[in-house]
């Protein structure tokens, strides 16, 4: 077999570390290649194994971090949908990040999202578009977490829910009164910083995040395996938001968030490679 047949395998992850993995994801073309259908129940579920949490975010100039989003594939995303008449996905990509970025302790880029992208991060999810629409209409600081992707060139990305305690004061939280938010925030304190809740730290100061990271099971930062701003809103709804749908209380996932990824080890279940959806 060749070695993208045997990267479609769980078995063959059990023997390597999510490190080497996303090495060899890389040289056969990323996940598209590995998983051109659908994406099997078992990724899903260990998805969060090549998720690496940032223990310190620096916000970059607005300069710096409108190079960094050019970078990104958006734009010809955006167009593409459009002449296709895609016009759902179009709006989804071209109002997909807040223009915000930063840089951790490795590098990596980091991209904020809109608000309306955090939805699943802070309560329960219904009508996910209506629901999206809402709250970006609310705006960021109106939203009780921050959502930030970092891009792998695998096609997917690295995920992060950080806590927003300088946007919404405990009296605007009680009168919004959304499932889950107060479980987010409680004991944080409020009015540190001068952000207005907008966007994390001050210009080219390294803010520390690893302690305002959200590790409340259901609403963790995940692993994308085709992230909207590189593979398009209709790749990240098939092998993202559908399958978190239909499995939300599924993932499996490491214990230490921030430790290298080529030190964790994929569970050795032996029933995960025949999980079905």
């Amino acid at each position: 077999m060749e070695l993208k047949e045997y990267l479609g395998q769980y078995t063959y992850w059990q023997k390597k570390s999510p490190g080497r993995i996303l090495v060899e994801v890389k040289s056969v073309g990323g996940w598209a290649s590995v998983f051109p259908n659908d994406l099997p129940k078992w990724a899903h579920r260990v998805r969060n194994f090549f998720n690496q949490e940032p223990l310190l975010l620096m916000r970059l100039d607005k300069d710096s971090a409108f190079m960094e989003v050019h970078k990104l594939n958006i734009r010809d995303l955006y167009i593409s949908n459009l002449l296709k008449k895609n016009f759902s996905a179009a709006i989804a990509e071209h109002g997909a990040l807040s223009g915000d970025v930063y840089k951790d302790g490795s590098s990596r880029s980091w991209f904020q999202m809109d608000s309306g992208g955090a939805i699943y991060h802070f309560k329960e999810v219904k009508y996910s578009k209506l629901e999206a629409i809402l709250q970006s209409l609310q705006g960021q600081s109106m939203t009780p977490i921050f959502k930030l992707i970092s891009p792998d060139r695998t096609g997917g990305s690295c995920e992060t829910i950080i806590k927003n305690f300088q946007g919404i004061n405990r009296a605007e939280i009680d009168i919004l009164n959304i499932p889950g938010v107060n479980r987010i925030i409680e004991g944080l304190p409020f009015g540190m910083g001068d952000s207005g809740g907008y966007f994390l730290g001050e210009v080219n100061k390294p803010l520390p995040v690893g302690g305002l990271i959200v590790d409340i099971p259901d609403y963790l930062g995940s692993y994308n395996y085709a992230e909207t701003v590189v593979k398009g809103f209709s790749a990240h709804k098939k092998f993202d938001i559908e399958p978190h749908e239909k499995d939300p209380k599924g993932y499996i996932n490491p214990s230490n968030p921030f430790s290298n990824l080529d030190s964790r080890k994929f569970p050795q279940d032996p029933l995960l490679p025949e999980l079905k959806w």
